[in-house]
């Protein structure tokens, strides 16, 4: 015998929360307890009715061969099971901080009451770890208030994560209007002026090195120039005899042979 359901009492059952499954079934027990349907058989139909392909899976051999007695409770337990993290699990994301942080504080204060189920850490483990969460500025503003209510604080952070959204929004807002182009045009100015410059400094270089450069050759010439013994120094060209040497020859200018111009006879 199939219990008959009014057609205004089919229940209407949520998606399925893989991420929290055991919410999930308080969700369809109350829709059960709203439709007036008790039938374990009847419950477990509308909930495989609803599950993904995944959540079957896993569940495959009670959905071919129901449980005789309690179909629908066997079957609300291996889907627990299967898809609720461990307290162990819990107990490490939330030392490790494994949380979502999307939304307001308040609702990260809740995400991380929802991992310490079991009541493993106080609330003053919860509340160093929620303030981890928060951003510096919000974190020094609640660090000089007297409350001690972590739900208080939590509000409080809220009314200051509103305040501080719109200047949050309009810095994020200028950052996407700024046009590529003028970046380019940037880039393109930045380029031009250290080409210029590399050019600068290798002309600058190449004159460095002809300015040494004869400056070396006049030094040479000079060099050779005053390399006079010390007779034809004093005495120029009245100088009796010359002190020049092969390795330092005296440069003074040799005076021209006079020829008389007499022929041999």
């Amino acid at each position: 015998n199939v219990p008959r359901v009014d057609s205004y009492r089919i229940p209407k059952i949520p998606p399925f929360l893989i991420n929290d499954p055991q919410i999930w079934f308080i969700q369809v027990e109350a829709t059960f307890q709203t439709a007036r349907i008790t039938d374990q058989m009847t419950m477990a139909h509308y909930v495989i009715a609803a599950l993904d392909t995944e959540v079957i899976t896993c569940c495959r051999d009670l959905i071919l061969q129901p449980d005789p007695d309690e179909p629908y409770s066997k079957l609300k337990l291996r889907i627990i099971e299967s898809f609720s993290a461990s307290a162990e699990s819990q107990l490490r994301q939330l030392i490790k901080g494994q949380v979502l942080t999307p939304g307001k504080p308040s609702q990260i204060l809740n995400r991380l009451r929802n991992l310490n189920s079991d009541k493993r850490c106080d609330e003053a483990v919860i509340k160093t770890i929620f303030f981890d969460y928060l951003t510096p500025y919000i974190r020094g503003i609640l660090a000089t208030s007297e409350c001690t209510d972590i739900d208080k604080l939590a509000k409080m952070a809220d009314k200051i994560a509103e305040t501080t959204s719109d200047s949050a929004q309009c810095a994020a807002a200028s950052v996407e209007n700024s046009k590529p182009s003028d970046l380019e045009s940037k880039i393109d100015r930045l380029a031009a002026d250290l080409a210029a410059l590399t050019a600068q400094v290798k002309r600058s270089g190449r004159s460095k090195t002809k300015s040494e450069d004869g400056k070396t050759k006049r030094k040479r010439s000079k060099s050779r120039q005053f390399n006079v013994c010390w007779p034809h120094r004093t005495f120029g060209d009245q100088a009796r005899a010359c002190k020049g040497t092969e390795e330092s020859p005296c440069s003074w200018p040799k005076p021209k042979a006079i020829t008389d111009g007499k022929t041999g006879e």
